[in-house]
């Protein structure tokens, strides 16, 4: 340094061994000779913990205890009527069958009693076809109320083929009334087992998936649902030949089915990550600090990351590893 008149005036690079730019000041500076300067590193990744766990309820019908269900139906009340349930590694397994060919028994498993807003099952139809008269399986989200107001995810079947359909239905304290056809296909190449999503407030608001495709959506409905709302998985049959069944898997509920994170810096961004690096939903940090992304498409919890990005889109917060993830968690950047 001493070979020129100071100070210079000039930028400071570093190099890394491949002679790609690692560090630089930001401008040109004064520079003397004795002058000291380090290189910093990037900041550190800021963690980013779970505040707030969404899930409600959850269990995978596979373990064989049934404590968190209660069992009931007309079949019970009707002579010669048969019904039974039963778990093993497939999943939760409710039969039927009438006593008269035409006469309809169901049977089912409930819970009246979950703070929830979205609810999950995995459901499978077993018969493509019956010999005669109809069977059906579904997940329904009932009003906590004394009435038989519903909404169904369900799967039926008759000698004719079969069909996966939404129905909503009103009732009185006995017997649901009036049916209504919400969405309706027909075979179709559809599969047998399907997920089942139902997300509804029980007032206004209704959205249903499946295989994480939404098959219905409105946010303009007159429910009138009293909350919290009682959760059947159920089948009903109409065919007195043999006793038949649905089979149930995955069940959760969750608070909602949104994944919310605070304190990410305003215009950056947060996504939810797989260990592929796929990113499986993204949402823009708003100018509070808060970011919300929809998961109730997919069948959770999600084993992925959270990751946070300023608006320059560097990585300024993660999660240290894959966590499991459930509609209505909160995560804030520390």
């Amino acid at each position: 340094m001493g070979m020129y008149v100071l100070p210079l005036n000039a930028y400071l690079k570093s190099f890394d061994s491949s002679a790609v730019l690692v560090a630089s000041t930001s401008s040109p500076l004064q520079i003397y000779g004795g002058d000291t300067f380090t290189v910093s590193g990037p900041p550190p990744i800021r963690p980013v913990p779970g505040t707030r766990s969404g899930l409600a309820a959850s269990d995978s019908l596979t373990t064989g205890n049934t404590a968190y269900w209660v069992f009931g139906g007309s079949a019970a009340g009707q002579p010669g009527a048969k019904y039974t349930y039963s778990e093993d590694s497939q999943g939760m397994h409710i039969g039927v069958q009438s006593a008269v060919d035409g006469q309809w028994a169901g049977y089912y498993a409930v819970n009246g009693n979950t703070p929830a807003y979205l609810f999950h099952a995995r459901l499978t139809l077993p018969y493509s076809t019956i010999p005669g008269q109809s069977f059906n399986t579904g997940l329904y989200v009932q009003t906590g109320g004394p009435e038989i107001n519903y909404v169904t995810c369900a799967a039926q079947t008759s000698s004719s083929g079969y069909y996966w359909a939404v129905v909503l239905a009103t009732g009185n304290a006995t017997y649901a009334t009036s049916y209504k056809n919400l969405w309706f296909q027909w075979m179709n190449n559809q599969p047998l087992t399907r997920d089942c999503t139902i997300v509804t407030n029980g007032a206004n608001m209704l959205k249903v998936y499946l295989d994480g495709q939404v098959v219905y959506s409105n946010s303009t409905m007159k429910l009138g649902y009293a909350y919290p709302f009682q959760v059947f998985i159920e089948v009903q049959s109409s065919y007195s030949g043999q006793m038949l069944f649905g089979v149930y898997n995955n069940y959760y509920a969750t608070t909602n089915e949104k994944v919310t994170v605070t304190n990410a810096p305003a215009g950056g961004s947060v996504q939810i990550v797989d260990s592929t690096n796929k990113i499986l939903a993204s949402s823009p940090v708003a100018s509070n600090g808060t970011a919300t992304m929809l998961v109730g498409m997919y069948a959770l919890p999600l084993n992925a990351y959270v990751k946070v990005y300023d608006p320059s889109n560097t990585l300024v917060a993660s999660t240290a590893s894959q966590i499991a993830i459930w509609g209505g968690d909160v995560y804030t950047v520390s």
